[in-house]
């Protein structure tokens, strides 16, 4: 369900199956940016793919995402199924929660390292945690450029309002 739960469709060939992602098929999806990098003009479904020096066929091409930050171009991904991994390693995971689900961030990172014990998670965030602290310079900026706006008009108000005075 990643693909599903982080809004990515593909576009050509497939997804993997459930079953190749619990045997850790050395099967691959790629970005349309990694398609287009990789093998120009060539379709990119049955191409092979070395990651850590094993070879890995391209079953589908999806969209690209921003999983990055909201203000930059979408980079181009490779996924491979975490099992394919001899040394796993999660560096982006992405997990859709139902509406009114009794599940929290914590629970989802504590299954994770039931599943996959040997795998090495840096940190664990909420989407909007995550994209929002990509933002947040901008953010304050807006904020800051208002309030010097609402000073400005202060100010411009306190002077018509003193110059009516004046000429009463």
């Amino acid at each position: 369900g990643f693909f599903e739960a982080a809004g990515v469709s593909p576009i050509g060939g497939r997804l993997p199956s459930a079953e190749e992602f619990s045997q850790g098929a050395q099967v691959a999806v790629v970005s349309d940016i990694v398609a287009r990098q990789y093998w120009p003009g060539q379709p990119a479904i049955g191409q092979v793919l070395v990651w850590d020096k094993r070879p890995f066929t391209v079953v589908g091409v999806v969209t690209d995402a921003r999983f990055v930050a909201l203000d930059r171009e979408p980079q181009g991904a490779i996924y491979i199924p975490l099992r394919a991994n001899a040394e796993p390693y999660v560096s982006t995971m992405v997990v859709a929660f139902r509406p009114g689900s009794p599940l929290r961030l914590g629970d989802v990172v504590t299954q994770l390292r039931q599943m996959c014990p040997r795998c090495s998670i840096e940190g664990a965030n909420t989407m909007t945690q995550a994209m929002g602290r990509t933002i947040r310079i901008r953010q304050f900026r807006a904020w800051l450029f208002g309030a010097f706006a609402v000073s400005a008009v202060v100010i411009v108000g306190t002077g018509i309002l003193g110059l009516v005075a004046m000429t009463t």
